[in-house]
């Protein structure tokens, strides 16, 4: 219980992409993260077929719906696959990727070159760089281009911010 209050209280969980498939392009929510000291995405995928080579780019933008918007990088990341097909073994931990170049592009299939996540169920956390809030850009989304999907890849994301806020109660990310 208390740990749930604790990271409850600090952290948010905001939905971003809930049964997108990525055999199209896809542009993510926009998510307000200007009061956030930390930004990571988690993306959910399932089991696909080999070959299913997703292609995300992250980025910021300066308004909810419109303004300017430009790439953002990510410099670690960590994933967790499946055993076999959608099946996770338990107490599997995550394996941590430090990248020596920060990338505001991630390929499925060369991002590092051992992380295959094509044909198993997989989880990966990406910790975003800082926003450029001093020029305005507070809110962080990402686009799929889907032409490296062979069929149907349905998958989830969520953004996860520890923000600094000077009421109890945050404000709506949405």
């Amino acid at each position: 219980m208390d740990f749930n209050a604790g990271f409850l209280e600090g952290w948010d969980i905001v939905p971003d992409l809930i049964a997108s498939d990525f055999n199209s392009d896809v542009t993510g929510t926009r998510c307000n993260c200007a009061n956030s000291k930390k930004v990571f995405w988690l993306l959910e995928k399932p089991a696909g077929t080999a070959g299913d080579d997703f292609d995300i780019t992250f980025n910021q933008a300066t308004a909810a719906t419109s303004g300017s918007t430009k790439v953002l990088t990510t410099s670690r990341f960590w994933y967790k696959k499946a055993a076999s097909s959608n099946t996770f073994t338990p107490g599997v931990l995550w394996t941590p990727v430090v990248l020596t170049t920060p990338i505001s592009q991630f390929l499925g299939d060369s991002t590092p070159s051992d992380l295959a996540l094509d044909t198993v169920a997989s989880l990966v956390l990406f910790e975003l760089d800082a926003l450029d809030a001093t020029n305005g850009y507070g809110w962080a989304f990402i686009q799929n281009e889907g032409d490296g999907i062979g069929n149907a890849l349905v998958v989830n994301a969520y953004f996860i911010t520890r923000d600094v806020y000077a009421q109890t109660i945050p404000v709506s990310k949405l």
